[in-house]
């Protein structure tokens, strides 16, 4: 503007008085433009630049918007004597541009909120902050898993008494790892074993450890066993350990620097544990044992495994008792024959079983479950299990074919049972 101002007006060392420049409509400089004659013009000097058009008007500098709309419009307003104009989209632009600052902002403070702040690879929302006190799952909440529970008593009484254990010379156990398949209760058994021994109990996943940012997930590491050794004697749960403990050999081919840093990590950590004998238990579930890396689970890191396994038909039965404290059932229901008909199901599919049995009931316009309600429980739960989402069959040929004999031999048992009753 100043420049096209000065090549009007002269130089800058000519020009002693600056004049302002005169904004006007679109409408005014069109009618501008047939104002004056050939040899003095109203409007002279024009230089359009591609969103606005510097002029002199009456010798005077000018500058318009040009308006882009139709020359039929144009004409019209024209003809009426419409003052009309550009809009000015600079107060527009403006507030587009502090709207990008502010959403740029946010952005970068929620970046900081999740890595601490400016410390480096931040310890914000550390994975050792998640603890709770021993809460109300104790063993006796426990039902079908009675060998795994005798298996990790004594690392109840190892931190109830650690000192006794120190004494007599004994390193006190690193790490207890629980294996089993989904749904067996390595979770509940683990806060059960906080529980009994009244110590804190430190939840996590090995998911929580898997980091995109380099030396996050090792800081976290560093973070929840520094945590547990401050509120010693306490426990580490570890849920999941396969995410984050698969052996390094795998990881390298996969090329993630950062899981083998994690892993790294944690092993050292262990470590610790047996060199400080503090009383810092961790125990870890995995229904992938056949994935975790050798050094991990060796003795003086996980020094000892507990299956958890699958409960027999007398675990089957105390499961679905204990569920069942909060039904209705009709006299009529055998637990203990549904035990021997739910072959294969965990204590999760179990208590889902209870209770789906239960909904079917109050469906039906009742209260008191009765055996068919656990019938259909029982088919629609194996029904699912063959049926995805989608609709689609999943799983290999061999586990839906097992899947249709459960369903075809607890029908066959209840009609047996059936006919026994009419006998």
């Amino acid at each position: 503007l100043g420049a096209t101002y000065f090549a009007l007006r002269g130089s800058p060392a000519e020009t002693v008085v600056e004049t302002p420049v005169l904004e006007v409509p679109y409408s005014s400089f069109i009618e501008a433009l047939d104002l004056g004659n050939r040899t003095d013009p109203a409007v002279n000097n024009i230089i359009m630049a591609p969103d606005r058009y510097y002029f002199e008007l009456k010798g005077l500098p000018a500058e318009t918007k040009p308006v882009a709309a139709p020359e039929s419009l144009l004409k019209k307003l024209k003809e009426r004597s419409i003052t009309y104009m550009a809009h000015n989209d600079e107060a527009l632009q403006a507030a587009e541009i502090i709207s990008s600052i502010i959403q740029a902002g946010l952005s970068l403070g929620f970046l900081l909120l999740q890595t601490g702040g400016f410390k480096p690879f931040g310890e914000m929302n550390k994975v050792g902050e998640k603890v709770t006190s021993y809460n109300g799952t104790h063993f006796s909440d426990l039902q079908g898993m009675e060998e795994s529970k005798r298996e990790v008593s004594e690392i109840v009484d190892m931190l109830r008494h650690p000192k006794k254990y120190i004494k007599a010379g004994v390193r006190l156990p690193s790490g207890v790892l629980l294996v089993g398949p989904p749904g067996t209760g390595k979770t509940m058994l683990a806060r059960a074993v906080a529980a009994e021994a009244k110590v804190p109990f430190f939840a996590t996943s090995g998911a929580d450890f898997v980091e995109v940012f380099a030396g996050r997930g090792a800081a976290r590491v560093r973070a929840l066993f520094k945590a547990a050794e401050k509120a010693a004697p306490s426990v580490i749960f570890i849920d999941e350990l396969d995410a984050m403990g698969k052996t390094r050999a795998a990881v390298r081919l996969s090329g993630n620097d950062e899981a083998e840093q994690t892993l790294n990590m944690l092993l050292a950590a262990m470590d610790g544990l047996t060199t400080k004998n503090n009383g810092v238990i961790v125990l870890a579930a995995t229904n992938r044992l056949d994935v975790l890396d050798r050094a991990l689970i060796r003795p003086g890191r996980f020094d000892r495994v507990v299956h958890v396994k699958l409960p027999n038909v007398f675990g089957r039965e105390s499961i679905l008792r204990f569920h069942c404290k909060r039904l209705t059932l009709s006299s009529e229901v055998s637990l203990r024959a549904l035990a021997e008909r739910t072959e294969g199901l965990a204590g999760a599919d179990l208590e889902y079983l209870v209770n789906e049995a239960g909904v079917r009931a109050v469906r039906r316009g009742a209260y008191m479950v009765e055996p068919m309600d656990f019938q259909n429980a029982l088919n629609a739960y194996i029904t699912n299990r063959q049926t995805s989402q989608s609709g689609s069959k999943k799983g290999s040929f061999e586990e839906q074919l097992m899947d249709s004999y459960m369903l075809g031999r607890s029908s066959i048992k209840e009609e047996l049972l059936e006919s026994f009753k009419a006998l």
